[in-house]
């Protein structure tokens, strides 16, 4: 019986070599083997003449090195040997390889499985795979119809069921949407609950065919496993559709009162709510995604793009009347355009927006709607105090939208006698039926120029009604206007002018004129009286000097006894008109100094 291996002399095992020590008759060996840098222990027994070797683990040299020891190795070894009698007559490598192999088979069926899994979309992936397949299926519209879909999915499904939306999409049932349809309902929305219903069922027809489509599954990665489609049980609700019109008055006061109020910080705006009226009441979606490269001043045309629907886009050839032309020549005159020198025809043609913010970018429905609410809200809430004042009950009226500005148009166009064929071709619409779909590619436009003077004329005896447009004003000249401003001692902004029936051409021309005879004076970015800026600059002084901003900005200059630039300030994050008006408050002050172009703490004891 071999005695006992010892640590120093498995240590001194030369590569190739090897030591055993025996677990007693019978029981096999615990043998030692050095190749290169590694020893490896195994433990050893023999089959009749056949020896076989089965690998326990490598030997722990040192204190870093890996591996176990001698004693654990040993341990394990007398494992073996148990392990061994307990199998007999079954050989103990044999059962230990169909071990390891059961065990690989585990492995490889988990990581099978965490793969289906990690490949199974979501509801949500589902959702957002559908809103980019409506993005990329039109250029134009996709971002907007985008967006409108997933701001639905989002308000009614990933927000309020954050557990419904990262369930497998297949998994998802009929019963699990009801908890998704059952507020809207209690709200009596049938109108909210039809429209998230249509996106839902879009949604999982698009993930049934999609698993089957190699394009759409190479794009995202995911498998939804869609079986049926959980929105079929839902029944369509019955809903009664808008009829909400805008009466005479109503157009009238809009026309005469759009340019105002809110509607005041960016004249586009109001000049796309008339456009809407001049262009028959085509969608405002889509006169707002128009470009200059649309209009064709000399067939006084404009081409229109429907997405509306599936397939290709329809275009459409719509005439401008002049209330039309008269819009889109004004347009350039309310933004600084970088190509703009004398007029508009600086811009036809080109693929800058018809409409646009002060940014340049398209104007913004979403702004427009928020403005249109606040504009009724203002009339709203004039008339309740009208109302209160006078002692009588205000009845409350539903408020318009843009989208009944297509309702109201053509209704005009009926009361024109305009026939249902022509009011069809002027808002780009069609009948459904084949002749209009493939037959009928004719832009007709002389029948469409008819029907738009029946329109115009009609609009012009809306908005012409006796009583209900502005006065013209009395003084109609430079001397009687610059007497009035004189003798009442204030001169309005010109909008108030404007509001009151003047000629803004007609009263920007007497304002100047007016700077030009002394009588007034630029203040900042306004026209005053002259001598009304000192009073008010002494005014604007003291309650500037009592803001909390310019005290703690007051402070953190004199507690760091550096006094920086302007710009410098500005490059720290202050705002470029907060700096410059602390700096002139500072002066006034004396706490700081002109010292040629630039600014010096002040010499003398501040004020």
């Amino acid at each position: 019986m071999d005695s006992k291996l010892k640590d120093a002399e498995i240590k001194s095992l030369k590569s190739g070599q090897q030591k055993k020590e025996s677990l007693g008759r019978g029981n096999g060996s615990l043998i030692f083997r050095r190749v290169n840098k590694t020893i490896s222990a195994y433990y050893g027994y023999w089959i009749g003449k056949q020896s076989v070797f089965v690998k326990l683990d490598d030997y722990k040299q040192s204190a870093k090195s890996t591996g176990k020891t001698l004693s654990k190795l040993r341990d394990q070894a007398l494992d073996m040997v148990a392990l061994r009698k307990q199998l007999a007559p079954l050989d103990l490598k044999e059962y230990l390889q169909e071990q390891d192999a059961d065990r690989l088979k585990q492995q490889e069926a988990k990581r099978l499985k965490q793969q289906k899994e990690s490949t199974k979309g979501s509801l949500q992936d589902l959702m957002k795979s559908y809103a980019n397949t409506l993005k990329a299926r039109h250029k134009e519209r996709g971002t907007e119809q985008t967006f409108d879909v997933m701001s639905n999915f989002r308000t009614f499904v990933i927000k309020p069921f954050p557990d419904l939306a990262k369930k497998h999409a297949g998994d998802v049932q009929s019963s699990d949407l009801s908890q998704v349809f059952e507020p809207i309902m209690k709200r009596d929305k049938p109108g909210m609950y039809n429209q998230l219903r249509r996106y839902l069922s879009a949604c999982f027809n698009y993930g049934i065919k999609a698993d089957y489509n190699p394009r759409e599954t190479h794009k995202h990665g995911k498998k939804f496993n869609i079986k049926f489609n959980p929105v079929m049980p839902f029944p369509e609700e019955p809903s009664t559709p808008r009829a909400r019109e805008l009466s005479h008055e109503e157009i009238r006061a809009l026309w005469r009162d759009i340019d105002l109020g809110i509607f005041a910080d960016n004249e586009q705006y109001g000049l796309f709510i008339k456009f809407c009226f001049a262009c028959f009441g085509n969608r405002p979606t889509q006169l707002s995604r128009l470009k200059w490269s649309d209009i064709n001043l000399e067939d006084r045309t404009f081409t229109l793009i429907d997405y509306k629907g599936k397939g290709k886009p329809r275009i459409s050839i719509i005439p401008l009347t002049d209330r039309a032309m008269d819009i889109i020549q004004s347009l350039p005159s309310t933004l600084d355009y970088p190509c703009l020198t004398d007029n508009y025809m600086d811009i036809i043609g080109t693929d800058k927006p018809l409409f646009t913010t002060k940014l340049g970018t398209v104007l913004s429905y979403a702004v427009l709607e928020r403005k249109i609410k606040e504009h009724n809200n203002a009339i709203m809430m004039f008339k309740e105090r009208k109302a209160e004042y006078e002692g009588v009950v205000y009845q409350h009226k539903e408020r318009w939208t843009m989208k009944d500005f297509r309702r109201t148009a053509t209704s005009i166009m009926t009361r024109s006698r305009i026939i249902k064929e022509h009011r069809y071709l002027l808002q780009s619409r069609t009948d459904g039926s084949i002749e209009s779909r493939h037959y009928d590619v004719s832009d007709r436009l002389d029948e469409k120029r008819e029907a738009a003077e029946k329109y115009d004329a009609m609009l012009v005896s809306i908005l012409e009604d006796k009583g209900e447009l502005p006065k013209k004003p009395v003084i109609d000249s430079y001397a009687g206007f610059r007497d009035m401003v004189v003798e009442s001692g204030k001169l309005h902004i010109i909008k108030d002018y404007v509001r009151e029936g003047y000629r803004k051409k007609e009263v920007q021309q007497w304002v100047r004129q007016m700077l030009a005879d002394g009588i007034v004076e630029m203040y900042g970015r306004m026209y005053v009286l002259k001598g009304f800026g000192d009073q008010n600059e002494k005014k604007l002084i003291e309650k500037h000097l009592k803001r909390k901003d310019y005290k703690d900005f007051k402070k953190v200059l004199i507690e760091a006894g550096v006094l920086k630039s302007q710009e410098a300030y500005i490059i720290d994050g202050y705002s470029n008109l907060k700096v410059k008006r602390w700096f002139r408050l500072l002066k006034v002050e004396g706490v700081i100094e002109r010292a040629g172009r630039a600014h010096i703490f002040s010499q003398t004891e501040p004020a």
